[in-house]
């Protein structure tokens, strides 16, 4: 399995590995690289990883002026919904570090991911 995809998702795990320690991608999204390549549209988070202490937890991570989409929400809610640690991730450019918010559908402040 690649350790990482580009952009947005290699910037985010290198930051995330600094706070949390190394961490084990069980599952992956991005352009030719998806473990399932349904998964690219589906809505799926793009990230799946298992922490140090054993943990998995599911990030979906936007570069500043991306908004989850109506798919997306509704997958990150199921998975919220079944128990599951969901964040989002989203890209300070200016610092690059991460504004990482918990999801909640209804709470989630997406003023954070909408475009200027």
């Amino acid at each position: 399995m690649p350790r990482y995809g580009t952009g947005a998702h290699k910037r985010f795990l290198d930051w995330f590995e600094k706070i949390k320690g190394k961490v084990e991608i069980v599952g992956w999204k991005w352009k030719g690289q998806s473990t399932l390549e349904d998964l690219i549209t589906g809505g799926w988070p793009d990230l799946v990883l298992k922490l140090p202490n054993g943990k998995i937890e599911f990030y979906e991570v936007k570069s500043k002026g991306q908004c989850l989409q109506d798919n997306q929400k509704e997958i990150l809610q199921l998975l919220k919904d079944m128990g599951g640690s969901v964040y989002v991730a989203t890209e300070n450019k200016e610092t690059g570090e991460f504004d990482v918010v918990k999801f909640c559908k209804k709470e989630i402040d997406m003023s954070q991911h909408a475009s200027p």
